[in-house]
């Protein structure tokens, strides 16, 4: 893809396409480097703030991208090819806490990410979104040529055209003079001599003034359980002085602090009506990256905040860098979790299991073809994920796919429909189609029909991937009664005995078959996208939507059928209202989950989508 604008970059970073900045000018919101920061160096920390703070500064923020060439055209730098630098260069941790000390208010939103291009390099992405107009301007400390940041002095780095360039010191002067005036303050003389004064104070008496940030203190209303949690928590780490004020930041507020010993620092967070969480700031960047793929950029206002109970015995309400899964709460996506695997360093987002009525933006996908079944049962996945960046289905994947649907559980589950009624119908033919097949897609189905070729039931599975109308990978796997006139012939009934039988499925059949269902279309069809489906970023929470539905053309005459005619219901109790045509119940969940966890929540949701459809009576010992 070619991106033209701010976001536009911002999405093809996120889907692991550096190449689409190429052609690109520099300008007001971008920034590109050939090389790293050298953050071994004062000059390099130093820069590496004043760049950060520039886009702060600026009303659209900015992106700082380290791993580009650029070529000069007409006087502007052009971005001209990829240049990826090496990853032992490029430490992101040190890059995110050399931000959030230096840069005065830390910039809210801020990440600090890379993008793997293969042996071992990559680009460094950092993104600076907007800030509030209150917060500006952003500081930095004066220049020192030192190690050590400069306490005594500050400087405005402001982004001009293509350039970064500090704000002059007539211009910091006269911003200060309109403030103060504009609070009723004395002339511009008498600051001028108020100044020096206070900076003359402030050089005899560095070490007995007041510290830059309180406990508590920013926002208001969190003084005391701030407090509280400071002192409850410095009873069992090393935790240090106030490095911002109290801000607000997705759902809640948080403050920084310094780490009080050799370890990182610590960030001190709430939601509302809640006790503050003390966290380890390794893991609060963690949970930055975990949610970079957010599409407005407002990771926690998404994701949430770490959360423990109130009454919790949790020591300190601390979670420290040894923690392996972090509660949230607050955010747009629901509850989740903060998981890291196998104490690994890779972090990951993962939703906790929720269930709702709200059909998903892809539930009529592979409907409008081909003749419509009596009966539809389906599971419909919607993943939205980004980070792995593939185009297309690979040959070898999807041959091998397919060579193994007719040993799959999928095939299972429609061949047992039948041998429950008496008749070894396998479903092992499966062939390409009846949807779509391309570079980008994918569809293979089994049919079982009579020896006129007559369709009773049938099972499909469908994959596509994102393109210009959908962002999310999008599977299905499906059963379809066509003609149970049909499925009769097929079972060997026929006469008075076949028009007798009752085909309807029972709920039990329907929970084991949505529970594969479900299975094939989250683990795995992805499978078949990438080999590690997990190795992305949620653009957004991943579902799945366990439909029923009983149609017929639009064409046919008499009133269409019902589900109560094709599903036996009685287990759930009676319904006031018959005229039932469709259901469904859409699951929050991860992809991946252990067998027995997802046939649980499977009859959890049915017994939900029941109740919701009128079987008030609905329970899981009914199943």
């Amino acid at each position: 893809m070619s991106a033209t604008s701010l976001d536009d970059v911002r999405h093809a970073l996120r889907i692991n396409d550096p190449a689409a900045v190429i052609g690109l000018r520099e300008c007001a919101w971008l920034d590109v480097k050939g090389g790293p920061y050298r953050l071994d160096s004062a000059t390099g920390k130093e820069e590496l703030v004043k760049d950060v703070a520039a886009f702060a500064n600026a009303a659209t923020g900015g992106l700082l991208l380290i791993g580009f060439k650029t070529q000069v055209e007409n006087g502007e730098e052009i971005v001209s090819e990829l240049g990826p630098i090496p990853r032992d260069k490029v430490d992101l941790d040190q890059h995110r806490k050399l931000i959030r000390t230096r840069v005065m208010p830390p910039p809210r939103g801020f990440t600090v990410e890379w993008i793997d291009c293969g042996d071992a390099r990559g680009v460094l992405v950092i993104d600076i979104p907007a800030q509030s107009q209150t917060q500006r301007p952003f500081v930095v400390p004066g220049p020192s040529g030192n190690d050590k940041a400069s306490e005594r002095s500050v400087a405005v780095p402001v982004r001009e055209a293509d350039g970064t360039h500090w704000l002059p010191q007539s211009e910091i002067r006269r911003l200060l003079a309109l403030g103060w005036a504009e609070a009723g303050g004395p002339s511009e003389e008498v600051l001028s001599a108020l100044v020096t004064e206070a900076v003359s104070a402030a050089s005899r008496a560095a070490d007995a003034a007041r510290p830059a940030h309180e406990v508590g203190v920013g926002e208001p209303g969190w003084r005391r359980p701030f407090r509280e949690a400071y002192e409850r928590a410095r009873q069992l780490i090393h935790l240090g002085r106030p490095t911002t004020e109290v801000y607000r930041i997705g759902p809640g507020v948080a403050q920084e602090f310094e780490s009080g010993g050799p370890a990182d620092g610590w960030i001190i967070c709430a939601l509302p009506d809640q006790l503050p969480v003390t966290i380890a700031e390794s893991v609060w960047d963690a949970l930055h990256a975990a949610g970079s793929g957010v599409p407005d950029g407002d990771v926690l206002g998404a994701l949430g905040l770490p959360f423990i109970e109130q009454d919790s015995t949790r020591a300190g309400r601390v979670v420290n860098e040894l923690a392996t899964v972090v509660e949230l709460r607050g955010g747009r996506w629901g509850t989740g979790l903060l998981v890291r695997a196998d104490s690994g360093r890779t972090w990951t987002w993962e939703p906790s299991p929720s269930f709702s009525l709200t059909t998903t933006r892809y539930a009529g996908n592979w409907t409008g073809g081909g003749a419509p079944p009596l009966l539809r049962v389906r599971a419909i996945a919607t993943l939205p994920s980004v980070g792995n960046g593939e185009r297309e289905i690979p040959t070898a994947r999807r041959r091998e796919f397919a060579m193994t649907l007719p040993i799959s559980e999928l095939a299972g589950a429609v061949t047992i429909l039948s041998q429950r009624r008496g008749a070894d119908l396998r479903a092992a033919q499966w062939k390409p189609g009846p949807n779509r097949n391309a570079r980008d897609a994918a569809s293979f189905s089994t049919t079982i029909e009579t020896s006129d070729h007559r369709s009773a039931l049938s099972g499909e599975v469908m994959a596509a991937l994102p393109n210009a109308t959908s962002s999310a990978v999008v599977t299905c796997a499906e059963l379809r009664i066509y003609d149970l006139a049909a499925w009769a012939d097929v079972l060997g009934l026929s006469g008075e005995v076949a028009a007798s039988a009752d085909l309807r499925l029972s709920l039990e059949e329907l929970t084991e078959f949505l529970s594969i269902a479900w299975q094939t279309a989250t683990e795995v069809l992805p499978a078949i996208i990438t080999p590690d489906p997990r190795g992305g970023r949620w653009a957004g929470p991943p579902t799945v939507e366990l439909r029923l539905s009983a149609e017929q053309k639009h064409d046919v005459p008499g009133p269409p059928p019902l589900l109560t005619d094709l599903v036996d219901f009685a287990a759930f109790g009676e319904r006031v209202d018959a005229q039932l045509t469709s259901m469904a119940v859409t699951i929050t969940a991860p992809p991946q989950l252990p067998r027995e966890l997802r046939r649980a929540l499977t009859r959890q949701a049915f017994v939900y989508m029941g109740q919701a459809f009128g079987f008030t009576d609905a329970s899981e010992d009914q199943l």
